[in-house]
């Protein structure tokens, strides 16, 4: 990989870099408005939002986008996108600026019984996958995104003589130059303020998951098929790694919960939210910040009412293995759920 979709900011005080915006998309991101460009050819074809903006010669009012309401992380991992269709994660830290370190989840102490409903945690996620019902009344195939024409590599990036072959480094333009730019670093993660800077481990979850919620949010407004799908997998794929490390990420992942269910449009997250929570109930309804939020957010409530039937009842029941499971797991649930106190 050798370089971004956007134009690189040379660091040459001796002489000023010139941009040709025929060839470019102006952004003006987040609440500060910095304007960003991006190739004209990385936008197009990608949905059809772009395509007034990327047309034969836009003038420059049609060729802007605001995206105030995108913060300049999110615009990064977009470029990133662009570029690699796929974005950087960022990890969870603690004090130290260390990637967290697992601990042990509080150890069962009821009947060994029990134990079967984590036995059936990985084939109950396929049954899951399989006949759970998403948006418009299908389940697209979750872990493999919808392929998307290839684009040529020349129309992706911008690759000047002095970047060939490297590995170039974006930078923000000084605050002299008219405009500035996206700070990318391909040798690793974007240098982003936030991540660098430390967040403590009790809130650095919530910046993981939300970091997949706010790029859900850019694919979903400007209808990035392939985006959407891929944030998903992403977020699925951290809150699945939070579990082993519950007693810091709970409260996060709760905080995300609240957030996705108080926003109807946002369907696809909640159904990743809730299948992640219900494959591990044996775990999550240790935590009070599971049963406030159960009970401050109706919509979730009923919701988690709803699943755990339509799983237990009907789709465990047509996986022939599972049978000797499913009333017992069933009932292990309903007993948690139909509780009006923390157990």
């Amino acid at each position: 990989m050798s370089g971004l979709a956007v134009r690189p900011f040379l660091n040459d005080s001796s002489k000023k870099h010139e941009l040709n915006t025929s060839h470019h998309v102006k952004f003006l991101v987040g609440p500060s408005s910095r304007p960003c460009f991006v190739l004209t050819s990385a936008l197009a074809g990608q949905s059809s939002y772009f395509d007034k903006f990327t047309g034969p010669k836009p003038d420059e009012e049609q060729s802007t986008i605001s995206w105030k309401q995108f913060d300049e992380e999110t615009f990064c991992r977009f470029v990133e996108f662009l570029a690699q269709e796929t974005y950087n994660s960022p990890e969870p830290l603690d004090f130290g600026r260390q990637t967290a370190v697992s601990i042990i989840r509080p150890i069962d102490c009821r009947p060994c019984t029990w134990l079967a409903l984590d036995d059936i945690c990985p084939r109950m996620h396929r049954a899951y996958l399989e006949n759970a019902l998403w948006e418009k009344d299908q389940m697209p195939e979750y872990f493999s995104p919808p392929n998307t024409k290839v684009r040529a590599a020349s129309h992706l990036f911008d690759i000047s003589p002095r970047t060939s072959g490297a590995v170039p480094s974006y930078e923000y333009a000084s605050s002299r130059d008219e405009e500035s730019w996206v700070q990318v670093d391909l040798s690793g993660n974007p240098r982003l303020s936030s991540e660098t800077k430390g967040t403590g481990k009790f809130r650095a979850y919530r910046h993981v998951f939300m970091s997949h919620v706010q790029m859900y949010e850019l694919a979903d407004h400007c209808d990035i098929v392939k985006l959407k799908f891929l944030s998903l997998q992403k977020l699925d794929a951290a809150i699945h790694g939070a579990f082993y490390t519950l007693d810091w990420s709970m409260d996060d992942l709760m905080d995300t919960v609240r957030y996705c269910y108080s926003r109807p449009s946002h369907k696809s997250l909640q159904k990743v939210l809730l299948f992640q929570i219900i494959v591990k109930m044996n775990s999550v309804t240790r935590y009070d910040s599971f049963w406030t939020t159960t009970e401050s957010v109706p919509s979730f409530n009923s919701a988690l009412r709803e699943e755990i039937d339509n799983i237990f009842c009907k789709n465990l029941t047509q996986v022939s293995d599972l049978s000797d499971y499913t009333t017992q797991a069933q009932c292990f649930v309903r007993e948690r759920m139909l509780c009006t106190k923390k157990p």
